[in-house]
This record gives structure tokens, C-alpha cells and sequence, in this order.
């Protein structure tokens, strides 16, 4: 791969499961000065190649490029263990840390994910990221951990340290980040589902979870409000992904044969979805374009809102640095998040996947509201009528489109549940309008 070198620049603004566990046999090893100032400069490098490549002022080749020759490279010869031994050994002060594959906090933006904590803390310290060398949403994750530290009003992981490594012959990049405190929503359901119907413990739990999304209602419309909100023409960015994510459907449904879905009218219900979209403004600023339970925190403690998993933020932003979100689609894909995972799966003790209720409807559905009463107090605009069928039929092809994923268990059965779901509300919508 040829070199390239760019001028560094930081900017001003706002753009600024397996079970196997190991210890690190380290003494406390304090970074010295040196080693920080490196772990500073990196840093302001790859924010500064991540601002560049979200331009367009550069191609993701020459980003890669710049950051193999600004990287310290961290591998070790004995392999995966020693080189993310090493790695937190030289950038961090844990003096015996853990390192296991992470449960919550972890996302899919990296290949893999790792909670990293001292021994003997019962919480993790930090999260680390590999992602190879080309992976997609590497330079993503840089631009929306960056300008997240920013965002006043929203708990967010922060970038503790960058660095590369060779594993197995494969190049990869590394990227420690602080955790949040607090549970996500997610957990909150778990809690509720730990509990018998109709038992004070269960009320309890729900009481909890209720100030919880509550919470993150009143949260996300201030994130919303982080940035200028405008009044304009419906995006054309929405639009351009909506139909992406068709193509990718009708071949997904090929996998189908027995969907009974129209293709012919499904494009004709997109095309008249999409007229009548325009016909009016839509409320367009920062969104976070990747919103759902597992990603949204609540720490009870503090009453703070936190949000995780930050690759996404770009899709925010124009070339010129515009913002160009749609807010209601944040909106209307967490309050399906709400209603989808209200069911937990799971491996069993013989390793098959079973799932189990965590929330009944009507609870999933006061949860519902008070999402939306929340995010009504923090000065949000809830979607119209139009707007959230938009969202749930783009919502349906996403998931349809994810049926070729390769995922592990017991998240493959997941999706496909889901995705037998969005068949069935797509089926239903069609047959009602043709």
C-alpha cells in the first residue's frame, strides 16, 4: 500500500458469547509522559483524518494510509493475548487488568469487542474495539466518538487510546474507550423480566425502567436540539437509502419464495410513500441514526442519558458540514425497538436458543408512552401519522434486507423472527391498499 502524508489540522468545531476470560500478569504500569503525549497526538490525528474523509476531502485508502504511518503498532509475537495484553499495558494504568469478550456496551460497529476491567472491580473500565484494517465503519466510529465529546447534554463513551496490530496475519485497529455508567434500556427490561407478573418486586422494576425511558425521552430530544433544527423539504439522503435498502430487500426476498409479497406494488407504495413525503417539511438537524435499547443508557445515579455505539452520527452531516437528519426517523425506530425487543433470546444449557417474554404488551406500551412524554418535556416534536409509516416501512426493508447476515447464535434467530415480522407487516399493508 503506497504511503501518504497529509498536514494535520485539529478543528475547532463541533466536528471536532463466549465466556473465555484472561488476566493480564502486569505490574501497575503508569504511562510516562512521553507515551501520553504520543496517545494525545494519535488521537488528534485520527479525528482530524476521520473530519476529512466524512468531507470528502480524502478517500478512505489515503485515511488508512496516514493512520498505519501515525499508529504505533502494538503487536506481540506470542499473538492475540500478548498484543491486547500489550496494548493496554502501555496505555493504561489498570495494574491487573481482565479482559473478556464484552456482553453489554459492545455494539456491531467493530468486528470484535472487549470489556476491559481491573481485577477485582466488579465494573469494566473500558470497552476495546478491533476493527481490520478496511473495516467500514472504522473512520464512522473516530468522527462520532469525536464529536459526541462535545454534546453536553448525553453521556458518551470517549477515545482513551488508538494504536494498530497484526493478529494472525490480518491488520487491525485498535480503539480503548471509556464506559458509560448506568444500565442500558435493555437491562432495565431484563430486570422486569426477572420478576413475577403481579409480584411488588415487578412493580418496582417497572417503576424504574418507566423513569428510565422517561429519561431518555427527555435526553434525546436535547441531543436533537444540540444543533440548529430546520424546516425543510424531505431529505434527500433519506430517500437515496430508503431505496438502497429495496434493491437489497427484493434480493433478500429471493431467500423467501413462499413472502407473498407484491414486488410490483410494494414499489408502486415506496414511489406514492415518497410523494407524499414531500409534499410538506420535515423537521431535519442532528440525528443519531443508530438509536435502540441496547444503545440507549440510563444512570439512576446521576439521572443522565447515555447513548453508545456513536458510527452513524456522519449520516448527520453533508460534504459542508449541514446537517441533514431526520429527526423523526430517531423517534420512530426507538419506539420500534421498544415494542420489537420487549422478548429476550437466549442459549440454554444445552446450547439452544429459547426466548422469553420480558414485557407484555400493555406494559411495552406504557413504556411507549412515557418514551414519548419524555421527549415531549425535553422540547421534541413527536412524528405525525405519515412519518412513522414511512419509518416502519423503511424499519420492515432494513430488517428484510438483513436476512443474508451471517450472525451468531442466539442473534440469527433473532433477526429472523424479526425479519418474519417485518414480511408479515409489509404483506398486511400491501394487501390492505391493493
Amino acid at each position: 500500500m503506497k504511503k501518504t502524508f497529509f498536514y494535520f489540522r485539529f478543528s475547532k468545531t463541533l466536528f471536532a458469547i463466549y465466556t473465555s476470560i484472561f488476566t493480564l500478569n502486569t505490574v501497575q504500569s503508569t504511562p510516562s509522559q512521553h507515551v501520553c503525549e504520543n496517545i494525545q497526538r494519535e488521537h488528534k490525528a485520527a479525528v482530524d483524518i476521520s473530519k476529512k474523509f466524512q468531507r470528502g476531502l480524502i478517500t478512505k485508502e489515503q485515511a488508512i494510509d496516514v493512520l498505519l504511518d501515525v499508529f504505533t503498532d502494538y503487536s506481540h509475537p506470542d499473538g492475540k493475548t500478548a498484543t491486547l495484553a500489550q496494548f493496554i499495558r502501555k496505555t493504561t494504568d489498570l495494574d491487573n487488568p481482565i479482559i473478556r469478550v464484552a456482553v453489554e456496551q459492545r455494539g456491531w460497529s467493530g468486528n470484535e469487542v472487549y470489556a476491559v476491567k481491573n481485577k477485582g472491580s466488579s465494573e469494566p473500565q473500558f470497552f476495546l474495539k478491533l476493527f481490520t484494517w478496511d473495516a467500514k465503519f472504522y473512520l464512522p466510529e473516530i468522527f462520532g466518538l469525536s464529536f459526541m465529546s462535545e454534546v453536553k447534554e448525553v453521556a458518551s463513551p470517549k477515545i482513551y487510546s488508538l494504536g494498530q496490530c497484526v493478529i494472525d496475519g490480518k491488520q487491525f485497529f485498535l480503539v480503548l474507550q471509556t464506559s458509560l455508567k448506568g444500565l442500558s434500556i435493555q437491562q432495565y427490561f431484563s430486570r422486569v423480566g426477572e420478576q413475577p407478573y403481579n409480584s411488588k418486586e415487578r412493580s418496582k422494576c417497572l417503576i424504574e425502567l418507566y423513569d428510565a425511558v422517561r429519561i431518555c425521552g427527555y435526553g434525546l430530544a436535547k441531543f436533537h436540539l444540540t444543533l440548529p433544527v430546520k424546516k425543510q423539504s424531505f431529505p434527500y439522503e433519506t430517500e437515496k437509502h430508503m431505496r438502497q435498502d429495496l434493491n437489497s430487500a427484493i434480493e433478500a426476498l429471493k431467500n423467501y419464495p413462499d413472502h407473498g409479497i407484491n414486488i410490483t406494488n410494494l414499489q408502486i407504495y415506496i414511489d406514492y410513500m415518497h410523494e407524499q413525503m414531500k409534499k410538506y417539511d420535515h423537521l431535519v438537524g442532528l440525528a443519531y441514526e443508530d438509536i435502540k435499547t441496547v444503545h440507549t443508557f440510563y444512570d439512576a445515579e446521576n439521572y443522565q442519558f447515555g447513548l453508545v455505539n456513536p458510527h452513524k452520527v456522519f449520516l448527520s452531516f453533508d460534504a459542508n458540514e449541514e446537517t441533514q437528519g431526520l429527526l423523526v426517523k430517531d423517534v420512530c425506530k426507538y419506539l420500534l425497538s421498544l415494542t420489537l425487543n420487549r422478548h429476550e433470546y437466549y442459549l440454554d444449557p444445552n446450547q439452544n436458543v429459547s426466548r422469553r417474554e420480558l414485557l407484555s404488551i400493555d406494559e411495552t406500551n406504557e413504556v411507549k408512552a412515557m418514551f414519548e412524554y419524555g421527549y415531549h418535556l425535553g422540547g421534541g416534536i413527536l412524528p405525525d401519522e405519515l412519518e412513522r409509516d414511512y419509518i416502519l416501512l423503511h424499519h420492515n426493508l432494513f430488517f428484510i434486507k438483513n436476512s443474508m447476515l451471517d450472525l451468531p447464535e442466539p442473534e440469527s434467530t433473532r433477526v429472523k423472527y424479526l425479519i418474519d415480522i417485518s414480511i408479515d407487516s409489509l404483506k398486511s399493508k400491501l394487501n390492505k391498499l391493493f
